[in-house]
């Protein structure tokens, strides 16, 4: 079993690619990304 805690807005998945140009000296950084949110939206912060 294993058991762990994640923070209440947490990073669930990502995916990098670096495209490079054609020669092999630039690149473009792309990033996807899926957030997580638990909390309640419902939730008075005043």
């Amino acid at each position: 079993m294993f058991l762990f805690s994640t923070p209440t807005v947490h990073l669930r998945d990502y995916y990098v690619v670096t495209d490079l140009d054609g020669n092999y000296r630039d690149a473009d950084l792309k990033i996807t990304a899926r957030l997580k949110n638990y909390q309640s939206r419902s939730k008075n912060t005043s």
